[in-house]
């Protein structure tokens, strides 16, 4: 067995011809019949296979063989029963059908895990983080909404002490275990809305709480908001998007985006908006807990169609491009209070 290839001796830059034989014991070269070197087969080592490159062998004492005749290295190899898993690798690569193949199981396989696996992994992460460890997070995304979004209340005294009692009763409701705090700022250009920082501070915009005709559905809204903290949306959805731009990272080889994106933390908490998932969760427990209370899901659907009219009117903002359709929340609501649970 052998073939033709050119051999160099490690000490000249000069390439000489030669011709290499090997069995099952040693491999042998040869140049215009005489004997240049014979080695033992098990200490060559068969460089992997890339593309159409020539092979090439490393030799014992520093020399190097390169041919081009592939297939004799490959039975070569064979026998010497190296590079098993590069082989493959080599099959795959050298084959166009079979690297779109594998381009599209990874890329796959990379929808998959960023659908599923990282919301997975969140959860449990989220799940094990103290709610305490998140109050640097919530003051620093609460100070960044407070410059940027919100004014101070301007709401009377008389109407303030109306929306903490709401909030007290709530809180005694659903809250057991946590220590939510109920804030009220003027909404300004974001208007009616109402936000849950991971800490369990809650946020009530002056507007919101003017559209609310009657403390139902002021209170299926504070419920909503305390289900999103109990729930760690916003730590399992910070989780998830630090998670997705780690993977691109990894795919792109710019790592430097994970720190950049760790440090920005309490911006990401103000920009990301829950996931329809999240929302879902949260309108079902609210709703639930309007079922419990005997009121029934009427006042709460009235109270998301008030705020969902005032979105039109406010500035779009990222953290409400999220959120499922009006019809889409109230199909689900209705849903529930036909079933009486969840």
């Amino acid at each position: 067995m052998g073939f033709r290839a050119f051999y160099f001796d490690g000490k000249v830059s000069t390439p000489q011809p030669v011709e290499v034989f090997w069995d099952t014991l040693a491999l042998t070269v040869r140049a215009d019949g005489s004997l240049v070197l014979s080695v033992p087969l098990d200490s060559c080592v068969i460089a992997p296979p890339l593309g159409r490159s020539r092979r090439s062998i490393r030799l014992p004492d520093g020399g190097l063989l390169e041919t081009e005749e592939t297939e004799a290295v490959n039975r070569l190899e064979r026998l010497a029963g190296e590079n098993r898993g590069m082989r493959l690798v080599h099959y795959f690569e050298s084959r166009w059908k079979a690297v779109t193949c594998c381009v599209a199981a990874l890329l796959f396989c990379f929808w998959i895990f960023i659908s599923y696996g990282i919301p997975f992994i969140a959860k449990q992460v989220a799940s094990s983080i103290p709610v305490s460890s998140m109050e640097q997070v919530s003051r620093d995304g609460l100070t960044i909404m407070d410059k940027t979004f919100f004014g101070p209340s301007g709401l009377s005294p008389q109407e303030a002490r109306k929306v903490e009692r709401i909030f007290a009763m709530v809180k005694r409701d659903v809250g057991a275990g946590y220590d939510f705090r109920l804030l009220m700022r003027k909404g300004k250009a974001i208007g009616a809305n109402a936000f849950a920082l991971p800490s369990g501070i809650i946020v009530v915009s002056d507007e919101l709480i003017r559209k609310a005709s009657d403390e139902r559905e002021l209170a299926g809204v504070l419920a909503h908001e305390m289900y999103h903290v109990k729930g760690r949306h916003a730590v399992r959805q910070i989780l998830q998007s630090t998670g997705v731009f780690f993977m691109i990272s990894v795919m792109t080889g710019d790592i430097a985006t994970v720190s950049s994106t760790a440090a920005s933390i309490p911006m990401l908490l103000v920009q990301t908006g829950y996931s329809r998932e999240f929302e879902k969760e949260a309108d079902r427990e609210a709703a639930l807990y309007a079922i419990r209370k005997g009121w029934g899901t009427g006042p709460y659907i009235k109270m998301l169609g008030k705020l969902h009219k005032g979105e039109t009117r406010s500035v779009s903002l990222p953290f409400l491009s999220t959120h499922p359709t009006l019809s889409e929340r109230v199909k689900h609501i209705e849903e529930l209070e036909k079933r009486g649970r969840p």
